[in-house]
């Protein structure tokens, strides 16, 4: 019984999916649309979203132990793609990273809070932050090492705590508590 609960509040999104695809396919949408769409998600839909869900919980220990097992969680599989190439047929140097995001901005809130209710979307939230730090100050600096080479450590701050769900999170830093 809870299966079917369960697959009749992700089958909206399914759903969704599948129109996404019939419109990338007969190409309903323009390609500068769809960046369009996913600019606002990112910048806007989902920060206001996790800002409603964050403003009612306070952060608990147990919730940072949660961030720091998925952060070494991701970084543990970005260390055994290296030892991957084999299976996967490549050399490619992007291989290991590739193997440690999840895509939870435009599909997991979704799929989430649509199983789980967005009175439970902290909790999901919960478990990005792990990932979002890790994407900040391992994947990309990983990344950027491989392609054009290593950047500063306050360069990488600083953008992480001018993204927009990290503020959403958080709250804007530069703005004095009280």
């Amino acid at each position: 019984m809870q299966l079917i609960d369960a697959f009749s509040k992700v089958l909206p999104v399914i759903l969704l999916f599948a129109l996404g695809a019939f419109f990338r396919r007969t190409h309903f949408l323009a390609e500068h649309t769809i960046q369009d769409i996913k600019r606002l998600v990112v910048n806007v839909t989902l920060p206001a979203v996790l800002f409603l869900a964050f403003s009612s919980v306070t952060l608990e220990p147990q919730h940072l132990l949660v961030v720091a097992i998925v952060l070494l969680a991701c970084s543990a599989v970005l260390f055994a793609g290296r030892f991957l190439h084999p299976l996967a047929g490549t050399r490619s140097p992007y291989l290991p990273p590739l193997l440690t995001g999840f895509e939870a901005g435009m599909m997991g809130y979704a799929i989430f809070s649509a199983v789980y209710g967005a009175e439970n979307v902290f909790r999901f939230a919960v478990v990005d932050l792990g990932q979002v730090i890790f994407v900040f100050f391992v994947l990309v600096p990983f990344v950027q090492r491989q392609h054009s080479g290593a950047s500063s450590f306050g360069a990488t701050v600083r953008s992480f705590f001018k993204t927009p769900v990290i503020v959403s999170i958080f709250g804007d830093p530069l703005q004095p508590a009280g």
